[in-house]
């Protein structure tokens, strides 16, 4: 297990999801960075360092789907929380994601911390 506060990326088109994701993440004392999309997600993927990133699965443009994708062939160890109204959305395009969990919307600071705890428990959280 990681030492430390965990870097979190959330990824979210919806302005109110994306803060109250990232307040909740840091009342559980990580540092998270907000991508209010997934073009935004794939460029800070690109250039900074994450142990986790939480990402919307409907989103315009640049879904959770692509953003997932990038993740499996370019950053195999990072561990990815797919956040979703529907588990038939998430499940079946992830099985290429290793340490993949899923969070169902809504969601409060419990399942949260729960998907966190899970994420790192799939295995090394760089």
């Amino acid at each position: 297990m990681p030492q430390g506060p965990l870097r979190i990326l959330v990824v979210d088109d919806e302005p109110d999801v994306l803060d109250v994701t990232c307040r909740l993440l840091k009342i559980l004392g990580h540092e998270t960075v907000a991508a209010p999309g997934g073009a935004a997600a794939i460029q800070l993927l690109q250039n900074e360092p994450f142990n986790i990133a939480v990402v919307d699965c409907h989103m315009p443009g640049v879904d959770g789907n692509a953003v997932r994708r990038f993740i499996a062939q370019n950053l195999p160890d990072l561990r990815v929380i797919t956040a979703s109204a529907s588990f038939a959305d998430a499940v079946p395009r992830s099985t290429d994601i290793m340490g993949h969990v899923f969070l169902p919307k809504p969601f409060g600071l419990r399942q949260l911390h729960g998907a966190v705890e899970q994420a790192i428990a799939c295995g090394i959280v760089h």
